[in-house]
């Protein structure tokens, strides 16, 4: 599943590789089963069934002492820290700072102050806490339950994740170094899509040509100005229009002939 994800055999291009975090959760369930297959494979609880044939003096290592004694327990704790290191590189990001896909920039400069292998060995040692822990909280295994859980269980579930991994990615399009196939629906998407968008720009030529261009105002300020300039102008206009002598002369004559008429009918009278 993690070299489909990341398309590579190289333990540096795996670790570089980008995961956003639907991959990541993608990955989860073979992350738990890759710890429980390392507990069995170092033969440690509650999978050390090889110690588990003499409770009283520890199985095999009974025959051993001295320095043949101390290379099996070297043997056993250099493959958990082989398979811890190998767990680090394969689902925990290996010497990269934690979460560093999903933080912002700023917070990943700060935290790669901190060197790569630091890192690396405290998720090394995080892993291999696991080991400590699983040996002190769970009971040990027989043989038919261990023969059980890798045949029965891990085996058609690895199997099945594999097709639903790929699966994923091919519906996705997230295979590493693939390009797009060819997919109608998004075809047809994509034509539509173009379509509108000429169409609308069509109808905008079309609108320009037909109504004149007016240059509008690019911002409130300008907005403010034009219409503090309109209310100037016409307060201008009405003051004019008070100050002009020539003002009234419109409403006298006009009512200048009416006066005319007045006088004439009196004098008749």
């Amino acid at each position: 599943s993690v070299i489909l994800c990341t398309g590579s055999l190289n333990l540096s291009e795996i670790v570089e590789a980008p995961r956003p975090i639907w991959m990541q959760l993608l990955l989860f369930p073979m992350f738990i089963v890759f710890l429980v297959s390392i507990l069995a494979e170092t033969n440690r609880a509650p999978f050390d069934l090889p110690e588990g044939e003499s409770e009283i003096t520890g199985g095999f290592m009974v025959e051993y002492s001295a320095m043949t004694f101390a290379l099996f327990f070297l043997g056993e704790y250099s493959a958990m820290v082989l398979m811890s290191s190998m767990t680090s590189v394969l689902f925990l990001g290996g010497w990269l700072p934690p979460f560093s896909m999903w933080m912002p920039e700023d917070m990943v400069e700060l935290l790669a102050v901190v060197p790569g292998i630091i890192w690396f060995a405290l998720k090394t040692m995080l892993v291999m806490f696991f080991f400590l822990w699983a040996r002190a909280t769970l009971p040990r295994y027989r043989y038919d339950q261990l023969m059980r859980l890798g045949w029965k269980i891990f085996l058609p579930l690895t199997l099945v994740w594999v097709v639903v991994v790929s699966g994923t990615l091919m519906t996705f399009n997230a295979l590493p170094n693939q390009k797009t196939p060819d997919n109608p629906v998004r075809d047809v998407i994509t034509v539509i899509e173009k379509t509108v968008q000429e169409t609308e720009k069509g109808v905008g030529k079309a609108l320009e040509t037909i109504a004149p261009k007016q240059k509008a105002p690019s911002n409130s300020n300008e907005i403010l100005n034009q219409n503090g300039t309109s209310s100037e102008n016409l307060e201008n206009n009405a003051t004019e229009e008070s100050a002009d002598p020539q003002s009234g002369s419109i409403y006298e004559q006009n009512t200048a002939p009416q006066d005319d008429i007045n006088g004439e009918n009196n004098n008749d009278e």
